[in-house]
């Protein structure tokens, strides 16, 4: 929802008069009819998969779905059932949502469906975008991996990141005799 005030005036002969530059609003003023039209940003968001101590790694590809009642802004690029996915393939270790895909008030599940070489896959989370498009709140961690989820804002470009954390796989070996005693 856009929040931002327009301001206009009632002319004496019940005429409007507005200034068409406000910001968040695109004015149409002819033939004794003003149209205005609310503009929202759209919601910039993006995926992004980090180790325990925070660096940044590249190869994994989440999935993201609409919940039962919810649903993306368009259909570009989606896969046939749907979802959307989005692979994390440069050094940054994050992945752009595309913009303006993701609806405000709406939910979605966030799934890691390929994890880096070395790397368990992190789980299914939900998140869901405020009503006003300004931030995204999880709504759980998974139940289903060894990793956990997180929102924050991204200081450069504004974007909404969900970042996954996750643990790399973990291999014990123990060499035993034929009888099983340790060698």
């Amino acid at each position: 929802l856009n929040h931002t005030v327009f301001e206009f005036t009632v002319n004496a002969d019940g005429t409007l008069q507005a200034d068409p530059d406000q910001d968040g609003y695109s004015v149409n003023n002819g033939k004794g009819v003003i149209t205005i039209t609310a503009t929202d940003a759209p919601i910039k968001a993006q995926v992004g998969k980090v180790d325990e101590s925070g660096k940044a790694l590249v190869g994994a590809e989440f999935t993201i779905a609409p919940v039962p009642g919810s649903q993306f802004a368009s259909t570009n690029g989606l896969n046939p059932d749907g979802s959307l996915t989005v692979k994390v393939d440069d050094e940054s270790g994050v992945a752009q949502i595309p913009s303006a895909l993701l609806v405000a008030d709406n939910t979605y599940d966030i799934q890691e469906a390929k994890a880096p070489n070395g790397y368990e896959l992190a789980g299914t989370a939900r998140f869901k975008v405020t009503a006003d498009g300004t931030d995204i709140k999880l709504v759980s961690q998974p139940t289903d991996g060894s990793g956990s989820y997180a929102v924050s804002v991204d200081a450069k470009t504004g974007a909404l990141t969900v970042t996954a954390t996750d643990q790399d796989i973990q291999i014990n070996l123990r060499k035993v005799d034929g009888a099983d005693n340790a060698l």
